[in-house]
């Protein structure tokens, strides 16, 4: 087993964290699963695949569970080689993950980047 990752919420510019809000708006079953598998990602993720994560290409990836006929995603990726990026959460109705909801994780992935390479150019 390799070194635990860490797990860091996307954030806004005016510093909300999606995921964070949409976690805490769950039940507290979808609160639980959810969390515990973001926990068991970030400390085994070397040891994979796992039954709970799927593969969305372009190196986003989705937790995903099934409770209570619901089922939860949250899009995550792997930044750098030390952190999972958690990026979008919502309650899937479908079979295939919608475009909209890759979409808004892309949308985020691209902000989160630019704005750490703002943020690392100012240092030097």
């Amino acid at each position: 087993m390799g070194k635990k990752l860490q797990g860091v919420f996307y954030t806004t510019t005016t510093g909300k964290s999606p995921v964070e809000e949409w976690i805490n708006k769950q039940s507290v079953k979808v609160q639980a699963k959810m969390l515990r598998y973001m926990d068991h990602l970030e400390t085994y993720w070397d040891q994979g695949p796992f039954r709970f994560v799927r593969n969305l290409g372009d190196g986003l990836y989705e937790i995903k569970a099934e409770i209570d006929n619901a089922w939860p995603r949250i899009v995550y990726y792997y930044y750098d080689k030390d952190h999972i990026i958690y990026l979008h959460g919502f309650l899937k109705k479908q079979n295939k993950t919608p475009r909209k909801e890759v979409n808004t994780a892309n949308s985020r992935r691209n902000d989160y980047i630019c704005r750490r390479e703002k943020k690392n150019e100012t240092k030097t």
